[in-house]
């Protein structure tokens, strides 16, 4: 049926920008989350966007999605955004204001959330997501204490990246016990 105006002035619409592409397995388990709570709704309208920055990540890659938004949601007022992972949160954190001004942003899936990340900047917040680094290596020596060295492994991205830096802040608070090489972007 046909929506009245008042009812259609009532639809909340929600950007979902994921930093990643459909079919990668950590945003699908994002998106079936986001679909089971937005759905059941009959008065958010959902728009799914997918940055694809697992394949495509470089500043050329963010300017064009900027432009591309900016053009795709010229005549579109979202209620809220909600953004999956670190590529979005941090074109967010750059382009929002530009793009979808006073717009509030929630994020999710953020891989080394420090509070400075969204200090003093409006309208944002989230979940992040955590693991104990000094205590899964004090396991890790603990289940093999002969161990003398422990080999990390990232890759160049911005979750790999993320993992590298919780890495170097543990590091030293078992200096003395244990030898790190990190096998970074190999």
């Amino acid at each position: 049926g046909q929506l009245s105006a008042s009812s259609a002035e009532s639809v909340k619409r929600v950007l979902v920008l994921n930093s990643y592409h459909e079919t990668y397995h950590w945003t699908d388990r994002i998106m079936a989350g986001v679909k089971s709570v937005f759905e059941p709704q009959t008065n958010v309208e959902l728009y799914i966007d997918y940055m694809d920055t697992k394949r495509s990540s470089d500043e050329v890659h963010f300017q064009l999605l900027r432009d591309l938004y900016a053009h795709k949601y010229a005549l579109i007022q979202f209620d809220a955004i909600v953004s999956s992972d670190d590529n979005a949160l941090n074109f967010l954190l750059k382009y929002r204001d530009a793009l979808f001004p006073g717009v509030p942003v929630f994020f999710c899936g953020i891989n080394d959330f420090q509070p400075e990340l969204i200090a003093g900047r409006q309208l944002f917040t989230g979940v992040h997501e955590t693991y104990d680094v000094a205590g899964t290596f004090d396991l890790m020596l603990q289940i093999h204490p002969q161990t003398k060295m422990i080999v990390t492994i990232t890759d160049n991205t911005a979750s790999g990246h993320a993992f590298l830096n919780r890495i170097k802040r543990v590091e030293p608070q078992l200096a003395g016990r244990i030898q790190f090489k990190d096998l970074h972007d190999l």
